[in-house]
């Protein structure tokens, strides 16, 4: 199991760009270059200018790490144990096995921090169909999962609201209800895919990764990981029969 982060933005004490670990190496990239100036100097015969220029660039080096480091020491201390917070949360599921881990993992993140989530279903709709196809029964089985999963949600001691989306294309109406719920960051689980065209992820995840307006967190799973979830158990429920093969496109 891997896990993939999306970063957009830094919690409260995080790092941004990289400019604390700049600060930190800064000064010794400085000093080299420095020390092979007065290489090239002395070389050239120029020792007391060089001996000079030392004394005053290492001093200049000695009163930097002295008053830098310890505020660079501060900021990576407060960024290591301060935890990144998430308001609010977007969990988009399907009702396979790996989307009801999500969910969970969702959850336990909302505990922490008494954050809220957006449970999403988006109902994909062909395009031989009108968007407000009846599809009677995908949206029955879609609107129990997101009610089992905004349950599940409350025995965490968790707010969350259900939403069923009915689409063309399931990553842009993730993006569509993380801007207009203002998500923080959006949880999802994804299988691996074979590297055709060097790909990792499917269309859905792709899309979501290139133009989230927020932080994305994928767990990237085996392949072969059992999709089966509740889906299966509401679909077999609503048609007295065994669930059908329930996949995931993400």
């Amino acid at each position: 199991m891997a896990l993939w982060g999306h970063p957009r933005r830094s919690g409260p004490g995080g790092l941004r760009g990289g400019r604390l670990f700049g600060v930190g190496y800064g000064h010794v990239g400085w000093a080299i270059v420095w020390a092979l100036g007065l290489v090239a100097l002395y070389a050239l015969g120029a020792s007391p200018i060089v001996f000079l220029v030392a004394g005053l660039a290492w001093l200049a080096v000695g009163l930097t790490i002295s008053v830098l480091q310890p505020l660079v020491a501060a900021r990576l201390r407060k960024a290591a144990t301060g935890d990144v917070v998430y308001d609010q949360i977007l969990v988009p599921v399907i009702g396979t096995r790996l989307t009801d881990e999500m969910l969970v993992l969702a959850c336990q993140l909302a505990t922490e921090k008494a954050s809220s989530i957006d449970v999403l279903f988006i109902l994909e709709v062909p395009l031989d169909q009108p968007l407000d196809a009846p599809l009677d029964l995908e949206r029955r089985t879609a609107q129990k999962v997101v009610e089992l999963a905004t349950a599940a949600a409350g025995e965490f001691g968790v707010e969350a609201r259900g939403h069923v989306v009915a689409a063309r294309s399931a990553g842009k109406a993730i993006v569509e209800v993380a801007e207009k719920r203002k998500s923080e960051v959006i949880i999802l689980g994804a299988p691996r895919k074979r590297r055709a065209k060097d790909l990792i992820f499917g269309d859905t995840v792709s899309y979501v990764l290139r133009h989230a307006p927020c932080e994305v967190i994928v767990n990237l799973v085996p392949s072969g990981y059992p999709l089966g979830g509740s889906a299966d158990e509401i679909l077999s429920s609503i048609t007295g029969g065994p669930g059908g093969d329930t996949t995931s496109d993400a």
